[in-house]
């Protein structure tokens, strides 16, 4: 196996308005891969792992996040929050 198969993805979070979001990071040379997976998916489905795997071979960068209240990102306790205030306001 190449050396460029082995190479690991940075995973981590990063902090917008309050909510950690997800993200998985490859280092490579020239622009990065940005994929926006489809709303309800997370960052680990078959597209995004097709993709990585992909710029893996190739030696490119690639970048995908897993959206709010989506996956392993902060979010679900708010909408809950959000929910249940429109509920009380209709009431």
């Amino acid at each position: 196996m190449p050396p460029s198969e082995m190479q690991t993805s940075e995973q981590g979070t990063l902090e917008i308005d309050g909510a950690k979001i997800a993200y998985d990071f490859l280092p490579g040379e020239g622009p990065t891969i940005f994929f926006l997976p489809a709303l309800n998916q997370t960052r680990h489905g078959a597209k995004s792992n097709a993709i990585k795997t992909w710029c893996r071979r190739q030696g490119r960068s690639f970048l995908v996040a897993d959206y709010f209240a989506t996956g392993k990102s902060d979010g679900l306790e708010r909408v809950a929050e959000r929910c249940c205030l429109l509920q009380s306001v209709a009431v």
